[in-house]
């Protein structure tokens, strides 16, 4: 860092652009972060250190002060060599970090303490170029789209009630202003139906409940999915269809929005793409779980029990760390009781020495 550096970095901290976050260990400064904040991103490299991990403490507390959707951790730049040796970018990898907004349902720590959950799901590749094709014309459909992707993890058929997806999709207050606006109440509806055909367009098809959600207030979209391509069976079709005391071209009925807030969807049909990774995800979901039950088996084995085996088959340390391409060190700390041994080293463990699982 030369003079010239150290004079843009104190000017840009004079007009509160340029932070440091420091660490300190008992009362001195051991090390941390510097940087710019421009917009919400804050760039900047470890200071020195003095202690181990102490720009990564600093890095933790940066990152919970700043609530934030996402927090850039980490910038990689790719490069491709050309035939005269110059270097072009051909693409940026980042590393994120999730906000506060996570801390109740993404939180593996909480979990664990019983304080919050840890949820996830895969997010395939088509869902993020649809959001980002409809969000400005059609953010409801949009944001119920993402939370569909992690409701179907519950399961595939979830009964929805109306206000549930218009809350997800609109916000509470826009609803509670319905409730008490005929405008506000029939412009809702109308979006609402218009969203649900965009979802429907992507291959998330709702089945409406005959029950709650009868053909009368069902959107007419879905009203004319029945409608014949063929010509002449269309013509009959409108025929038959204004012999009836009801028409599907018909007004709502009154009180449509009263019917709609006692309305059910069965579930949504789900495209084969979100089926394929679904099915995958809960393969993969049972595989963790079988691991785990395995591992819980094996959690028995202590270290006194390794060493026992270890010398009733007169083996040293040495030798034994041989045998399973481990350092004798790791060998000497399981046997203390320092480190705890993984799933995958406890079943390689039991095999070599011939413990009991």
């Amino acid at each position: 860092m030369n003079d010239s550096i150290i004079d843009s970095y104190t000017q840009l901290h004079q007009l509160g652009f340029a932070h440091s976050v420091e660490t300190w260990i008992d009362g001195r400064l051991a090390g941390g972060l510097y940087g710019v904040s421009l917009q919400g991103l804050f760039a900047g490299e470890s200071m020195f250190s003095l202690a181990p991990d102490t720009s990564k403490i600093a890095l933790v507390y940066l990152v919970e002060s700043e609530d934030q959707l996402w927090h850039i951790l980490d910038i990689q730049h790719h490069f491709s060599e050309d035939s005269t040796g110059s270097k072009h970018l051909v693409g940026l990898t980042f590393r994120v970090k999730a906000g506060l907004w996570t801390k109740y349902f993404l939180n593996r720590e909480g979990c664990k303490q019983g304080k919050a959950f840890y949820q996830y799901g895969i997010l395939p590749q088509s869902i993020l170029t649809t959001v980002m094709s409809i969000w400005q014309q059609h953010e409801g459909t949009a944001r119920m789209l993402l939370w569909l992707l992690f409701k179907t993890k519950m399961g595939r058929e979830q009964r929805l009630t109306v206000p549930t997806l218009m809350r997800v999709a609109y916000g509470e207050q826009k609803v509670i202003r319905a409730s008490s606006s005929r405008d506000d109440r029939k412009r809702l509806i109308r979006t609402f139906e218009s969203d649900l055909e965009v979802l429907n367009h992507y291959g998330l098809k709702p089945e409406f409940d005959p029950v709650t959600y009868p053909q009368e207030i069902q959107p007419m979209w879905a009203k004319l999915a029945a409608l014949p391509d063929d010509g002449e069976e269309a013509l009959d079709f409108w025929i038959d269809d204004g012999s009836k005391n009801t028409r599907l071209t018909d007004n709502g009925p009154r009180g449509k929005w009263n019917m709609l807030l006692n309305a059910r969807i069965l579930w949504f049909k789900l495209p084969e793409e979100w089926d394929k990774h679904l099915a995958d995800f809960e393969k993969q979901k049972l595989r963790y779980s079988n691991k785990r039950k395995r591992t819980k088996k094996l959690a028995a084995i202590c270290g006194e029990q390794i060493m026992t085996a270890r010398k009733n088959q007169q083996l040293s340390q040495r030798q034994l760390a041989t045998m399973l391409g481990k350092s004798q060190s790791w060998i000497r700390d399981i046997e203390s009781g320092r480190f705890q041994l993984k799933g995958e080293d406890q079943m390689l463990l039991q095999n070599v020495l011939g413990l009991g699982g």
